[in-house]
């Protein structure tokens, strides 16, 4: 086994984010955090694995890429959209 809570806290401390797990098992997100986050990123979990959920960038932002970290103040909007797709 690798990883869990312990290490999700970790690596939110140490990239300085908030990480928002999306359960696919509990329907449910939870948020670990840095002490002062720059940036949200959300991760989906399957029961097995951790795997990213990235955002699309804006139409106008033609042959960007994909958004990884993303605003704190789109969280609760994006948390919902992260239960959907587990």
């Amino acid at each position: 086994h690798w990883g869990g809570e312990p290490e999700i806290l970790m690596l939110a401390q140490h990239y300085n984010v908030q990480i928002v797990l999306a359960s696919c098992e509990t329907l449910r997100c939870s948020t670990y955090s840095a002490d002062a986050p720059t940036a949200s990123v959300f991760v989906l979990y399957t029961g097995q694995h951790y795997d990213p959920l990235v955002g699309q960038p804006a139409a106008s932002d033609a042959g960007a890429s994909p958004l990884r970290r993303l605003p704190l103040d789109a969280g609760v909007r994006l948390a919902a959209s992260a239960i959907e797709i587990a």
